[in-house]
Formats: C-alpha cells, structure tokens, sequence
C-alpha cells in the first residue's frame, strides 16, 4: 500500500513539474512570415528547434555580462578564442550536468577551469547574443560514451553550419572552406576508406588501424585544424596531436549527437521532460549497429541528414504579377529573433522594408537584393532578384 502511495504521490509531483515548465509558458520567438526552405524535412527538423527568445530577460542580463568580456567583438572565431583565454581545460567541483551560461561565465571569469561541454554552451550562449543560431553538438568515436562535445553556428555571411570547438579553440577547414560536423563525419569516413581500413572491424580495432597512419591524416582527408588563437595551445598538442588517433580528433565524428533546444536560460524543464532530453542523433556508416548511447535520441537515416543543416534566416522571394505589368514581391523567411526585411538596388544602402512584401513597377530591370534582419541586427543571407 505504502509503495502505491509514493509512486502515485511522485507521479503527481512529477506531472506538476511538466506543467510548471510547460514549454507553452516559454517566451514567444518571433522567426518572421514563412517557413525555411529546402523541403518539408528541413522545415520540420527547423520548426521543432527549441529558440532562445533574445528579449528574454535573462538572456538581456546574459548578453550584458558577455560584453564585459567580448568587448565589442562580432566575429564568432573571436568570440571563441576570447573565451578560451578566459580559463584553462581541467575537471573541478562543480554540479553535474550544469547548463546555465550565466553561472558557466563567472566560473571561466574567475579561473575555474572547464571541460569540453561547459565551453561548447558558453561558446554556443555568447554567439546567440550576438544574433547567430547556435547548438550543442555531442560527439563520440565509438558510440559507447560521449567523448567530446562543440559548438555548431550556422554563419550567415558563408551560408552554412560551421562547427567550432572552444575547448580546444580551433575550427575546421578544407580547400578554404569552414567544415560543419556533417563534413567532418564524412571526411572521417572517407580517410578509413583512404586507409583500406575494415569497417567490420570493432571500433577499437579501427582506431588502432587508422593510428598507424597518423602522419598522412592530414594530407589524406584535406582537413585543416584552424587555431583560432594561442589559447588553449597545450590541451591541443596533449590531447589533440598526442592523444587522437588522426592528430585532428577526427574520429570523434563518428557518431554526433544534436541538441533539440538551445533556450538554456528561457526555459528550465526537470531533469526527465521531454523538451529537455530530445535530441537528434546521425546515424553511423552504412552496416554498422547504432548503439542506444542516448536511447531517446532520434535517428537520422542517411538521405535525412542534410535536413539537419537548414538554412537559418533564408530569404525566399514569390513573385505575383499585378494589373498595371508591375510585379508584386512576397518575401518569406524563417529567422529566429525576426525583426524585418531590408532591400537595396544594385550596391546601393540597405533599407528598411515594411512588412513582407515589395511591388516592382513594370518594365523595371533594376537588380535589387534582399535580407531578413533579427533583433539583434544581424543580417542574414542576401538574395538578388532581376525582373526577366
């Protein structure tokens, strides 16, 4: 009888927690009329991303006592080494699974030193301020515990998911471009192929073969590791040159896990809601066995996975001809933290748009661009139209 009373009586406990932090209670973002392009997959992986409301007050209080310490700085490769030089790499006592930024930044302020997912989420929280959509990304090499974690931002000015790794305060490049994990995935399963590495074979078993090859990771896969600054410099050349088994800690692509949210300091759930454990989870190369490392994470299938990689703050422009020969503009978007569209002629100054639509006079044959706009003005990616 006793034992009914108390799973009843936490069971009660636990359904009032839910609707205590029920994410309907959370602050509204606003993300701008329309829906993110590139097929249903990515619009749906896109909509159910969990957002930082950058209005919130605590990210407010945040972004505040991140200046102090950014002092000015917009480029996200600068606020990462910014950052890094604040503390060093070490394990110290501090609560388990800790995800509040604003703690994390007086710890690394003060010189308490961090791990690899402490600097991800600070990293990941400072860029948010500063307008970028960012996310926690797990990392492991064999699927059995996770080994590493970084930050993935989604850079407007390239138009893609670059992955940037705090901890070890570098990023990753290939043939001038910057490399998202998608790209680092498959740069790690093409040096095995490289290698004539046994993908059969245990995972530690790949590892050792690969390790004999140290020397040729680099040239082999193309990959370059970016310093991003002097910060960080010995973790690297312990853990990184000396301790990866490819001297670039490729391996750890091997399997990546997503966060669903990035809304740390808008929203708290109990350990257990729903809202604050799903993830996405990439699945390994073809014939491997994905093992249940996070059992509620969710399985992407190998054509699903450029889903993963929506285009944040996209512009899409419909075009509708009027009576008089003109042209009528509809512009749609999907920008966390939308605040407007603006529009130029040629390489002329940007301008304000009111509301989401533009008319083009008829036999007009200006160029003229576009962008959405977020509330912490940073612009998204331009695109051009030209009446035909």
């Amino acid at each position: 009888m006793a034992t009914h009373w108390l799973r009843r009586t936490k069971l009660k406990l636990a359904a009032a927690a839910y609707r205590v932090y029920d994410p309907s209670v959370r602050t509204e973002v606003d993300y701008g009329p329309g829906a993110p392009g590139g097929g249903s997959g990515a619009a749906s992986l896109a909509q159910s991303f969990q957002h930082e409301a950058l209005g919130h007050p605590r990210v407010v209080q945040f972004a505040e006592a991140c200046e102090k310490v950014l002092d000015g700085r917009h480029d996200p490769f600068e606020i990462c080494d910014r950052l890094r030089g604040l503390t060093e790499h070490g394990v110290a006592d501090r609560p388990p699974g800790m995800d509040d930024p604003h703690q994390l930044l007086r710890l690394a302020r003060s010189g308490t030193p961090l791990t690899c997912r402490p600097f991800a989420l600070l990293l990941g929280h400072a860029l948010i301020t500063r307008g970028y959509t960012a996310r926690l990304l797990g990392m492991s090499r064999d699927g059995s515990r996770l080994g590493h974690a970084a930050t993935e931002v989604y850079l407007p000015q390239h138009g893609q998911w670059v992955l940037i790794d705090c901890d070890f305060n570098v990023a990753y490049r290939r043939a001038g471009q910057w490399l998202g994990a998608l790209d680092l995935q498959q740069a790690w399963s093409e040096l095995k192929q490289q290698l004539g590495v046994d993908a059969r074979l245990p995972p530690d078993a790949v590892l050792d073969s690969v390790k004999r090859h140290k020397g040729r990771c680099g040239e082999l896969s193309g990959v370059e590791v970016v310093a991003l600054g002097a910060a960080g410099e010995s973790l690297r050349e312990r853990n990184m040159r000396g301790g990866s088994v490819t001297g670039m800690n490729l391996e750890f692509g091997q399997y990546l896990y997503y966060a669903h949210r990035n809304d740390y300091l808008g929203s708290h759930y109990p350990p257990g809601h729903p809202a604050a454990v799903k993830q996405f989870f990439l699945a390994a190369p073809p014939g491997k066995i994905i093992p249940p490392l996070i059992p509620e994470a969710e399985q992407l299938l190998a054509d699903q996975k450029p889903s993963i990689n929506w285009p944040v703050g996209r512009t899409e422009v419909a075009c509708t001809e009027l009576p008089d020969g003109g042209t009528r503009l509809t512009l749609s978007t999907w920008a966390p933290n939308f605040s407007h569209f603006e529009s130029r002629v040629a390489t002329g100054p940007w301008e304000a748009i009111a509301g989401n639509q533009f008319d083009v006079p008829a036999k007009s044959r200006e160029r003229r661009s576009f962008r959405a706009v977020n509330t912490a003005n940073l612009a998204g990616e331009v695109v051009e139209w030209t009446m035909s």
